[in-house]
């Protein structure tokens, strides 16, 4: 099971040796061994240039990349707006799904705020009028 969510299957995209290197480092040494993952010299290296470079990377791609649809739908929720294409693009390869929830159970929740707050637990709605 392991070797399959590190090798990304189901995907066309190829997992990329870094990826895998940085997740199996995470790993406590014990799932690494129970899961036979490797875990030698040159992932080491592969995890080490990873940890390196992908925060400068990452401080320069555009905001529609830098997060993932999810995230980026649930911002889109919270501001009264729709999860766009992108957004539902984004979705399918992270979850399978173009939308969070079902379209069914969204029903102009996010626009409506009456139903937002009869939807949030009785605490919840107490603390935020208090």
């Amino acid at each position: 099971m392991a070797h399959n969510l590190l090798r990304g299957t189901g995907s066309w995209l190829r997992v990329p040796h870094w990826y895998r290197a940085l997740t199996v480092e995470w790993l406590p040494e014990r799932f690494r061994r129970e899961f036979a993952l490797e875990f030698g010299k040159a992932e080491l290296q592969a995890a080490a240039r990873a940890r390196e470079n992908l925060p400068k990377i990452y401080k320069k791609l555009p905001r529609a990349v830098r997060f993932t649809g999810p995230s980026r739908e649930a911002q889109a929720r919270l501001a009264g707006r729709r999860a766009g294409l992108l957004v539902r693009w984004s979705n399918r390869f992270w979850i399978g799904q173009p939308l969070l929830l079902r379209p069914e159970k969204l029903l102009g929740a996010a626009s409506n705020e009456g139903r937002i707050q009869r939807a949030a637990p009785a605490a919840v709605r107490k603390r935020d009028t208090a």
